[in-house]
């Protein structure tokens, strides 16, 4: 009787397409999530579908600290320059205090810090870029 019990009782817990003979669904912490990545834009391919940044990462002895990223862009990906809006000018903020204009891959810049944002960090394909560029730039 009690075999029975816990025979029901793991046939109960196991997932539905396991016992059909399909494959189990992948846990949460294997699917694709998206992954934010900040650093310098040290390289950008000369088709403008790569770029490469130094992200600081922690600190946990000699040759550590910052990580190389190679990141592709695609044609949905989204690219916004954020700056502070200029005191002189109208306001067109739109993030608190911050002025956001869509640009062209073609208008990045080596030295610029932008924020990825992948859609699949095992991918490496950016959703999303946010940049920031030093005053007067």
């Amino acid at each position: 009787m009690v075999c029975i019990a816990l025979l029901v009782l793991v046939v109960g817990l196991w997932p539905a397409s396991a016992v059909a003979g399909e494959p189990a669904a992948a846990p949460a912490a294997a699917l694709g999530k998206p992954a934010r990545h900040s650093g310098t834009l040290v390289r950008i391919g000369l088709d403008l579908s790569t770029i490469f940044i130094d992200e600081v990462v922690a600190w946990t002895g000699a040759g550590t600290g910052v990580v190389r990223r190679s990141i592709r862009l695609t044609p949905r990906t989204s690219i916004e320059l954020i700056e502070r809006p200029h005191p002189e000018g109208p306001s067109r903020a739109g993030r608190a205090g911050w002025h956001v204009t869509a640009i062209p891959a073609a208008e990045l810049r080596e030295g610029d810090f932008v924020t990825v944002i992948t859609d699949d960090p095992r991918r490496g394909i950016a959703g999303a870029l946010q940049v920031v560029r030093p005053a007067g730039d």
